[in-house]
């Protein structure tokens, strides 16, 4: 459980790095980059509990809501630490474009990681 999350946190960072100088337009730095990632997951993963337990019969619904929410979330904290502690403004269009390459590289590389780790160490 701790290995995922701080595994999806890592690849959150590795791309909020490699991409935020040519998506967002704003040159993060590794903490900073970091800090985004564990304050976007750490949020988002609140928001979907809190999601999972008033929709808890309408399972669909509230993985929909979730992951929207997350997704705002997460471009909100991009934006803060945009201006906060790069000093540069990120435009709303880019932090939702670079918080869904975040999201989208949880399920595309996290899951597969998490995958192999469980199948090669039992």
């Amino acid at each position: 459980m701790i290995f995922s999350i701080a595994l999806s946190i890592v690849v959150g960072a590795v791309l909020i790095l490699l991409l935020g100088k040519s998506v967002g337009k704003v040159p993060f730095s590794c903490k900073n980059s970091l800090w985004c990632s564990g304050v976007g997951h750490a949020v988002g993963g609140m928001v979907a509990i809190c999601a999972g337990f008033v929709f808890a019969n309408h399972l669909a619904i509230g993985l929909i809501i979730a992951v929207l929410l997350t997704w705002m979330i997460l471009a909100g904290v991009l934006q803060l630490f945009a201006s906060a502690a790069q000093s540069a403004r990120m435009s709303r269009g880019r932090a939702i474009g670079l918080s869904l390459i975040v999201i989208l590289g949880d399920l595309f590389v996290t899951a597969p990681l998490l995958a192999a780790w469980e199948h090669f160490h039992p």
